[in-house]
């Protein structure tokens, strides 16, 4: 289903064609003998219309209707690729549900690589965009050492990137694709870390998206290595992203109070 949305979003696969392939689907329907030879006399056009009226009104729902045109609705932060098997015996494995495991290193790099691959989409340069969205990949699976994964050495990219060139490219798209909506949901749905609910929004105001954009995450890592609490830059950028952005939150809602007690 994911592979046939990804062609309607590309351009390459009618809106309708993909309701009608998805209703035939998940519901098993198959195309007789007797069905072909009256398709050929044309009289198969009350049940067309049954087949048409069914799959898109309940096989719509992958997508929704935006300034841009159909979007693909992706709504849940459910890792469905956990482990990947590929070729050559090798296992690669990836973050948990929410990104939950993530250090923060490996989400500040993944972010970057993120941002380079659409960058380089925008402008056509395709050969540059597969190399990042590899990057991407690689910076959130990686091969195993005991029971976790192997730290992100950065300089070791390239090599890394190998290891996942083998990924199907609709496999591709589809953790860029969780990987987004997770970030969206961290933005903008409260939600529990460490026994503390969080309002991450208050850290991403519309107003402030662009400087936070051109502060990035590595200033952030800078400012947040300050205050010693996660020892130096190496260390803070090793603790566990959701632990980092507990802290964060926590600054921000004290400096919001101090703030306030000025006025």
């Amino acid at each position: 289903v994911f592979q046939h949305a990804l062609l309607v979003t590309e351009g390459k696969l009618d809106y309708t064609q993909f309701c009608i392939l998805v209703f035939k689907y998940l519901t098993g329907l198959q195309i007789g003998a007797q069905y072909v030879a009256k398709e050929k006399l044309n009289l198969n056009t009350k049940i067309n219309e049954q087949i048409y009226m069914l799959a898109t009104s309940l096989c719509g729902w992958a997508f929704y209707e935006s300034e841009k045109g159909l979007e693909l609705d992706y709504n849940s932060f459910t890792n469905p690729f956990r482990t990947i098997k590929l070729a050559r015996s090798i296992e690669l494995y990836g973050p948990a549900d929410l990104i939950g495991d993530l250090i923060f290193k490996e989400f500040r790099y993944a972010i970057d690589q993120k941002d380079y691959y659409v960058a380089a989409i925008k402008e056509s340069n395709f050969d540059e965009a597969e190399m990042h969205l590899n990057y991407f990949i690689a910076c959130l699976y990686r091969r195993k050492d005991g029971k976790k994964r192997k730290p992100l050495n950065t300089d070791d990219l390239d090599a890394l990137a190998k290891d996942v060139e083998g990924i199907p490219m609709w496999q591709k798209q589809w953790i860029l694709t969780w990987f987004s909506f997770c970030i969206s949901y961290i933005k903008t749905v409260p939600f529990d870390i460490e026994g503390a609910e969080v309002e991450l929004e208050l850290l991403f105001p519309e107003s402030e998206v662009e400087s936070i954009k051109g502060l990035g995450w590595s200033g952030i890592l800078i400012d947040i290595t300050k205050s010693q609490v996660f020892g130096t830059l190496e260390q803070c950028d090793n603790y566990s992203l959701f632990r980092v952005l507990l802290f964060w939150y926590k600054t921000h809602l004290e400096n919001l109070k101090e703030k306030a007690r000025n006025q």
